[in-house]
């Protein structure tokens, strides 16, 4: 069975709760394509941390916004939605996005108002206050001004703590207002993963130990050696810029699978918070075991409408 070729929807929950394998295998059925809506996959190197596609689902679909930047490079929401816009002019088929990057599926599903450019005098005075008092400071700033955009950020993202605090000083209104303003409708149809709690903590757990085993350690130091650092805006991502701690000879392995296991449980519970306030998603469940079921119900959904 083809998919329709102007058929686009987004299937979103936590880390690890089975979004890539499920996307995959609906595009393969359908002859579609995947976006990424992970703002990390987009990174050239970081493979293993963030999960990327394998070489055999290469293979199997047509993938975008993998590999696009070198770690040191910026990216951001916005330049995610014009990059659509070009790709979605060559395809022709139907479209899957998947990923646990809130801004990004918040871009998709309602755009964006007219957010202010990046201040030069702002950005420098951000950078003279975190040589001066540290990132931690910055963040508990974005903390206090915009407590809901900080829930969102995937650990210290110092590029998107510095855009968002940049706009609070051009406007004196929270980053995030700029993405509540848009919500009226879903511009695509958006069906969420159901989750148990204490099965998606192990998943995360599994997860973790596999990405060890296949050789996370040796990725970061590569990725170090082609000359980049923690500071880069691809390496401020869980499951990479924790390796510092290891590399100071302050955490052993073990302690490190056990911190990256944390942190991305973590993020796992602030995406699920998250989530709650998106009630018009269409509420799935994940058999993989046998995902015709699953794909069943997302058909099924799209084709009463």
């Amino acid at each position: 069975m083809e998919g329709n070729s102007n058929q686009e929807f987004l299937i979103i929950g936590p880390t690890a709760s089975g979004k890539s394998f499920l996307s995959h295998e609906w595009a393969k059925k359908h002859d579609g394509v995947v976006i990424s809506a992970d703002s990390r996959q987009s990174y050239k190197m970081l493979s293993i941390g963030t999960a990327k596609p394998s070489e055999k689902m290469l293979q199997e679909v047509e993938y975008f916004n993998i590999s696009q930047f070198f770690p040191n490079e910026k990216d951001d929401a916005v330049s995610f939605l014009n990059r659509i816009e070009k790709w979605k002019k060559q395809i022709k088929k139907p479209i899957v996005y998947a990923g646990g990057s809130t801004l990004y599926q918040q871009a998709l599903v309602f755009g964006f108002s007219d957010i202010p450019s990046r201040n030069d005098e702002n950005q420098a005075e951000l950078e003279r206050i975190e040589n001066e008092k540290g990132l931690n400071y910055l963040f508990e700033w974005l903390q206090k001004v915009d407590l809901e955009y900080s829930r969102k950020m995937d650990g210290l993202n110092r590029h998107r703590i510095y855009r968002a605090l940049d706009v609070f000083m051009q406007t004196n209104k929270p980053f995030s207002s700029y993405h509540e303003e848009e919500q009226k409708s879903p511009r695509i149809p958006v069906f969420q993963i159901q989750t148990d709690r204490d099965i998606l903590k192990e998943r995360i757990k599994k997860r973790v130990a596999e990405m060890f085993d296949d050789g996370l350690i040796a990725e970061v130091q590569f990725i170090l050696s082609e000359g980049y650092n923690f500071d880069d805006p691809g390496m401020q991502t869980i499951g990479y810029q924790e390796w510092q701690l290891f590399l100071e000879g302050k955490k052993n392995i073990k302690e490190m699978e056990e911190l990256i296991a944390t942190k991305t449980w973590q993020y796992a519970k602030r995406q699920l918070t998250w989530m709650k306030k998106w009630d018009f998603a269409i509420p799935i469940v994940l058999n993989e075991a046998n995902i015709q079921e699953t794909i069943n119900q997302i058909d099924s959904y799209l084709q009463s409408k």
